[in-house]
């Protein structure tokens, strides 16, 4: 059985995906990523969708997905990779985590539905699309099947046909992630939590990334100028949102704020980063507020199934 916080495979393509059509009025990741309320809101940057809980689970993935990226005018070789990648993770996590038995908690409703989760990362010269698809079930990680890589030569478009066959919405088609390693720049999965039920639920998210062409609109990161004090309590917000407990924030300054969360886990913000413990120090700007958080939670969730298994 595979533990959280693992990185499945990395794959860079070798033939660079390019805009087509795009000008300087094209929609930038601010018109979509700015939190309501000025810079102190706390809205997640990106998009959340709750998947339903039936075999409709990658149709309605790959339509949230279409329009999404459809609405930044970004590549279309770019978007149907992408469109191709969610379509099996969904199906996995209908198959795996909806529609698997008692293990999934309560299935067709509540905390049991999948999440669809797509935001970016990155600065202009390497900016990633991530997107992901949560469930509640921490019993069963993904394998990669290698046999399904016969599905895509090196280089060459899936035929229509193909395509139609790798995108049925039978579950039990699904090719899992090799596939979506195949089309897809780097794949993994990781402890964390819900975005989108009530109240918050445990589970994991097996996510994909797509590398945004340093030409693209898309590729410029959101304006985030935020002061440390108003960096750290949109962390804190994000952070209690997802039901994170014991966070407190103070700021030495205006130079340093510091979040602390029970857990043991110290985030400075500051010089337009945060910071935290983790293997070493880890690192993101603030534009990258949503990508932060999820790196966070999941070093909470790995920190506390830790303590778990240490006090059984």
């Amino acid at each position: 059985m595979h533990a959280g916080n693992q990185a499945l495979s990395v794959r860079a393509r070798t033939a660079p995906v390019a805009t087509a059509g795009a000008t300087t009025a094209d929609p930038a990741w601010d018109a979509v990523w700015s939190p309501p309320g000025g810079r102190d809101g706390a809205a997640a940057a990106g998009f959340s969708w709750r998947l339903p809980g039936d075999p409709s689970c990658a149709r309605s993935a790959r339509t949230h997905v279409r329009q999404a990226l459809g609405g930044l005018r970004l590549a279309q070789r770019l978007i149907d990779d992408t469109e191709l990648a969610v379509s099996e993770l969904a199906a996995n996590a209908w198959r795996h985590a909806v529609s698997a038995g008692p293990q999934a908690g309560t299935a067709g409703t509540g905390p049991a539905l999948p999440e669809l989760w797509l935001y970016r990362r990155g600065g202009p010269l390497r900016a990633e699309l991530v997107c992901g698809v949560f469930d509640t079930r921490r019993d069963a990680w993904p394998q990669p099947r290698q046999n399904s890589l016969r599905l895509l030569s090196d280089g060459d478009e899936l035929a229509d046909p193909l395509l139609d066959e790798v995108l049925d919405d039978d579950p039990g088609s699904g090719r899992g992630l090799s596939i979506v390693s195949a089309v897809s720049h780097a794949t993994g999965c990781h402890r964390t939590r819900s975005r989108l039920s009530s109240p918050v639920v445990p589970g994991k998210i097996v996510w994909f990334t797509m590398e945004i062409p340093a030409s693209s609109p898309a590729a410029q990161p959101p304006p985030a100028d935020f002061t440390p004090a108003q960096a750290a309590r949109a962390l804190s917000a994000l952070l209690a949102a997802r039901g994170i407990p014991g966070i407190s924030h103070h700021h030495d300054g205006r130079a340093q704020s510091v979040v602390s969360m029970a857990a043991g886990i110290t985030v400075r913000c500051r010089d337009g980063a945060f910071r935290w413990p983790a293997n070493g120090t880890r690192q993101r700007a603030y534009f990258d507020l949503t990508d932060a958080t999820e790196d966070i939670i999941r070093l909470h969730e790995d920190l506390a199934c830790a303590g778990q298994r240490t006090s059984s």
